[in-house]
């Protein structure tokens, strides 16, 4: 598929252009290694890349929601977030104060239509009673089937946390 297709949300300038140049190269090399009919060059402007708050923002249309929320837990989220932003999360999503990543399940919960798909990787929190109950649960009374979940993994990376992976 074209690597225009690629939608992606992301509130870090920096973390926007890491992307978009991580996609210019790997379309570059798979170009090179199956021989893609689609041009290298002019590299693509990948607009379809934006730098928001996915929270606050309509999501494009897609078939597959792919992401890693952000973790701030429900103790360090006004420290993190202020005031302001802990009010709206409330009012807008209506499960109090939470650990930020059960937001980013019910925003994707609301989003999927019958036939989409979405994986999340999220801190192992995810997983625990009152997160669960916050963010999973309302999926799957709306209709939606959970296919497969991860409850506890180490992450692979340098960090010592343990995540969750939800689909």
């Amino acid at each position: 598929f074209p690597i225009n297709n690629i939608q992606g949300i992301e509130i870090d300038p920096f973390a926007v252009d890491i992307a978009k140049t991580t996609l210019w190269m790997t379309h570059a090399l798979e170009s090179r290694r199956h021989g893609l009919a689609e041009p290298v060059l002019p590299l693509p402007s990948l607009t379809s890349l934006i730098c928001a708050d996915s929270l606050k923002i309509e999501w494009p249309e897609t078939d597959v929601v792919i992401g890693n929320p952000p973790f701030h837990g429900d103790r360090n989220l006004r420290k993190v977030l202020g005031d302001e932003y802990i009010d709206w999360l409330k009012q807008e999503f209506g499960v109090g104060v939470k650990d930020h990543c059960v937001y980013f399940f019910i925003k994707t919960g609301r989003e999927l239509k019958p036939g989409q798909r979405a994986g999340l990787v999220a801190t192992n929190t995810i997983a625990q009673a009152k997160s669960r109950d916050a963010a999973l649960a309302p999926i799957v009374a709306a209709g939606s089937t959970i296919t497969d979940a991860i409850s506890s993994k180490p992450w692979s990376g340098q960090a010592k946390v343990f995540v969750s992976i939800v689909c």
